[in-house]
């Protein structure tokens, strides 16, 4: 049912936003990592079978694809509410340190490779009142970002 509703408020975005909610879906996300992504028994899992017949998601690169769209539209539409940003990039981050092999051939990641400026992450931009958890997110992006480029490079 999460990864319905994740499908479900992207639609809507940029117009309706809950930051308790959001909070609440990268809580979820990243327990379900823990716990079913890189499983050993995923292929007898009862999780991935149901998912496969309600969702369309068979395996774990592919939950780790629409755990990289859910960050990307997270850093793209949610710049400027700093919990929501901050947990995103330490999912993020979680992600990049555990699967950086699977996610560099994943379209969102390539994106941000491609596109790490705040034309695409607000986030990202200066403003007059910029405050340390600006430049600590700034940090946390980058550090991720340049550990995938590794990987991709070689």
């Amino acid at each position: 049912r999460v990864f319905q509703l994740i499908s479900l408020m992207d639609a809507q975005l940029p117009q309706s936003s809950n930051e308790k909610v959001e909070l609440a879906i990268l809580w979820f996300l990243d327990q379900f990592r823990k716990t079913y992504v890189g499983d050993q028994l995923q292929h007898t899992s009862k999780v991935y079978a149901r998912m496969s017949e309600v969702l369309g998601i068979t395996d774990d690169n592919h939950v780790l694809e629409t755990f990289m769209t859910k960050i990307v539209t997270n850093l793209k539409y949610r710049g400027r509410c700093e919990p929501v940003i901050s947990r995103t990039l330490q999912f993020l981050n979680d992600l990049s340190v555990g699967y950086p092999f699977i996610l560099v051939k994943i379209e969102a990641v390539k994106f941000m490779l491609q596109n790490h400026t705040s034309k695409h992450f607000p986030f990202l931009g200066v403003s007059d009142n910029y405050s340390l958890s600006d430049l600590r997110c700034r940090t946390v992006f980058y550090t991720a970002l340049t550990r995938l480029l590794m990987v991709d490079l070689g």
